[in-house]
């Protein structure tokens, strides 16, 4: 009677290692995109923060303290190190009973490439109502 063999043989630790060994550096290579995706929706939520914020204190405005049509150049707001810059710009329509209100918000883009002045934007957009005589 042969004697019974318990564990594992030489090879088939060789071969369980190398496959460790390459699902962990498939994983590796994963990771980075992930943090730069994650970064980057972190941003764009704080962008969209901004935005936001802007169009509600507008909204919250009496309609004659509204600014003139055009563009309005908005405080620069830093949020977790991201400096974003919000602009506003302004439009009358139906006799000056609607007002249309665009806040566009740029920051820097997290994506590295050759050209390091690429910007990210996002834009909330409103028409606010003149209820009274315009």
């Amino acid at each position: 009677m042969r004697p019974r063999r318990t564990g594992f043989a030489l090879v088939d630790i060789l071969v369980s290692s190398t496959l460790l060994v390459v699902v962990f550096f498939a994983l590796m290579e994963v990771i980075p995109s992930a943090l730069k995706s994650l970064r980057s929706g972190h941003d764009l939520i704080g962008g969209a923060n901004v935005a936001q914020m802007n169009i509600d204190q507008y909204r919250y405005l009496a309609f004659s303290k509204l600014p003139p049509d055009g563009t309005v150049a908005l405080p620069a707001v830093t949020l977790n190190g991201v400096s974003y810059q919000p602009r506003a710009v302004f439009t009358t329509r139906n006799a000056g009973y609607v007002r249309d209100v665009a806040v566009t918000v740029t920051w820097p883009s997290q994506q590295r490439s050759a050209a390091s002045s690429q910007k990210a934007s996002y834009t909330v957009q409103t028409s606010l109502y003149n209820f009274t005589n315009p």
